[in-house]
């Protein structure tokens, strides 16, 4: 069935609209030839040296308006349907990309679509599942990293934003986007905004600097007890800590 974006959808040829409901999103990270469930807060937790399975659970109800232009009463609720997504990084290994692909198929009890998704490729009804909060950290799962991290942020509307970490070097800056600077270990997020970056990317990149603070994230901090701070800063401004 069609989904659109992953929130909605308008069908042509019988003039309805669909609204698309997520009921639940289920997560496993491939080990090897097994799989593992990953808890709930860590859903929107990526590492672009793993795969992952996602098995989406939604509804697609049916919506109309009356003549007066007034939502119509008699909307129709769709069953419930699941459809799985294999994410592959890509710097995962071909035989974890290989288990990953079996694996879906294994875990495909209802027998739904299976929709492989590419690093760098994630489609609008992917990234839909996640609200903003899909970030994508170099290398696998429980490697130490480094104190600094310096993450890009792609998306035009908060719901299908994302980042993804590069590099930490000056040579990854880019005039037309914003980025995150993050101090890992003194809690700092440094957002710094291109010279040409858009009025939105601006504006959402820093929505998803602040809610990072909100959620004190454990997986790029160092500790829980950090106070994390925002700090806005401008191509050709940077201050000679963040330059060093």
């Amino acid at each position: 069935s069609h989904v659109g974006r992953g929130t909605h959808y308008y069908d042509k040829e019988s003039m309805r609209h669909f609204e698309v409901k997520t009921k639940s999103v289920t997560k496993w990270m491939i080990q090897e030839y097994d799989y593992v469930k990953i808890p709930e807060d860590e859903l929107g937790e990526f590492y672009s040296g793993d795969s992952y399975i996602l098995r989406w659970e939604y509804q697609l109800n049916c919506t109309g308006r009356e003549l007066n232009g007034n939502p119509s009463k008699h909307n129709l609720t769709g069953r419930d349907r699941c459809a799985y997504f294999c994410w592959q990084g890509k710097d995962a290994t071909a035989n974890e990309k290989g288990a990953a692909a079996l694996l879906t198929v294994e875990l495909d009890q209802e027998k739904g679509p299976q929709i492989r998704v590419t690093q760098g490729f994630e489609p609008p009804a992917f990234l839909n599942l996640f609200k903003g909060s899909f970030i994508i950290h170099q290398g696998k799962k429980g490697i130490e990293k480094t104190r600094y991290r310096l993450y890009m942020c792609r998306g035009n509307v908060i719901n299908e934003s994302h980042l993804i970490q590069v590099t930490c070097s000056m040579r990854q800056l880019r005039s037309r986007t914003s980025m995150l600077l993050i101090d890992t270990e003194k809690g700092q997020i440094y957002v710094w905004h291109g010279a040409k970056s858009l009025k939105h990317t601006k504006s959402i990149c820093l929505e998803i600097a602040n809610s990072m603070v909100a959620k004190n994230n454990p997986y790029i901090f160092s500790s829980e007890d950090i106070n994390v701070k925002v700090t806005e800063i401008n191509e050709g401004d940077e201050p000679k800590s963040v330059i060093d």
